[in-house]
């Protein structure tokens, strides 16, 4: 096998994953005419629809690469990976844009990049290798564990607490595949639960406690931070079942300048009504399906623990925003998977799309483990090997 065979290979893409997802995008392009266009532009020539096309022109070049590419190569390169993720972080204290109270962008000319949207995904890319190369032992267990808290310690150090958030619960998600022992989980828990009152104390700002505030006292402060939770639930009762329809009207939204992020989904509720609403939850279960029965499939546990985890990146911030948006989750301000607008979303979940294509075609009748590269990586030879002398 050529290096260029083994580092870029045919793909097979698995045409409901990639339907989905599709489906989910051109939603997302349709619903910034909504959001962000102004009454009376055209469908296919306003500012915001041609944005957000060009966006999807520019994350599909990335989902091409990242289905064509030889995961497996990412052993080799886990710590660089870990390291950049890292490098990101850094760079955006140093000189990230500050909005919102928070300082979590790059500014790109008009574009902005948000550098934790990548960087999800390298801490998961890292850890899946490390744990596949590793005896799932308490030891080993207590290491991955400091290798994710510590970039997202520095994400909520921006603050981004949604980010936080979605991190925190595909590690959990990956620990569950990860065939740790029941100590470990324990271990978590209980090292969870007693961080978090020190957690809330010092490091959530005063804006997320008031979030927080509000979505157990829905009457507090009407007219401030209660006001767009009352807006969002005014938008998901008026649409009803079918919607406005394609014709641009009035939104009850129009006063929020998040519309077409943080609560993209109650838009989508009130223009399109319940079963357009419906119909976005149905596609995020097709995702979450196809992830985890790529996951399933995989013939060895580093595609395994990367499905996995690649899966949770996809699905659980969605989740997490419908959840905001039916007043079911204190705001976040986490982004619907493929529809809200933003690039560096849209483009991490188009590299988690195409990863997971990659993970799907190279399982597919070829051999188990590293067979084709027994001395590739000694600590997984060696793992086995004492595994077969416990047994």
């Amino acid at each position: 096998m050529s290096n260029k065979n083994f580092i870029f290979s045919s793909v097979k893409y698995d045409p409901i994953l990639c339907f989905s997802a599709f489906c989910l995008v051109l939603i997302g392009i349709i619903m910034q005419h909504y959001t962000n266009a102004n009454a009376g532009d055209s469908y296919f020539f306003s500012t915001a629809v041609i944005r957000q096309c060009s966006l999807v022109l520019f994350a599909s070049i990335f989902f091409l690469a990242a289905s064509r590419f030889n995961y497996q190569i990412l052993r080799y390169f886990h710590w660089l990976t870990y390291l950049f993720g890292i490098g990101c972080l850094i760079l955006v204290m140093a000189i990230g844009s500050n909005e919102f109270g928070a300082q979590r962008w790059i500014l790109l000319g008009s574009y902005s990049l948000q550098p934790s949207e990548l960087t999800k995904i390298a801490i998961f890319v890292s850890i899946s290798t490390l744990a596949a190369i590793n005896i799932p032992n308490i030891k080993n267990f207590i290491y991955c564990s400091f290798l994710v808290f510590f970039p997202t310690a520095l994400i909520l150090i921006q603050p981004d607490l949604g980010t936080v958030i979605v991190v925190i619960t595909t590690w959990l998600l990956f620990i569950f595949v990860w065939p740790i022992p029941w100590r470990g989980l324990l271990t978590t828990f209980a090292v969870m639960l007693a961080c978090l009152p020190i957690i809330f104390a010092v490091l959530i700002p005063a804006y997320q406690r008031e979030r927080l505030a509000v979505f157990l006292d829905p009457e507090r402060d009407p007219l401030g931070s209660g006001f767009t939770l009352r807006q969002v639930e005014l938008a998901m009762s008026s649409g009803g079942l079918f919607g406005h329809g394609l014709e641009k009207t009035e939104s009850v939204l129009q006063t929020l300048s998040t519309r077409g992020s943080d609560f993209v989904f109650a838009a989508i509720a009130e223009q399109f009504g319940l079963i357009a609403a419906l119909l976005v939850i149905f596609f995020i279960t097709i995702i979450f399906w196809r992830g985890i029965s790529i996951a399933q499939n995989s013939r060895d546990i580093h595609g395994k623990l990367l499905a996995t985890s690649l899966t949770g990146l996809l699905v659980i911030p969605a989740l997490i925003h419908i959840a905001v948006n039916l007043r079911l989750f204190p705001a976040t301000g986490i982004p619907l998977t493929f529809i809200s607008s933003g690039g560096t979303a849209l483009l991490a979940s188009s590299i988690c799309i195409g990863l997971l294509c990659s993970i799907s075609t190279l399982q597919e009748g070829g051999p188990s483990e590293d067979d084709r590269y027994p001395n590739t990586f000694p600590l997984a030879q060696s793992a086995r090997e004492i595994a077969k002398e416990k047994n």
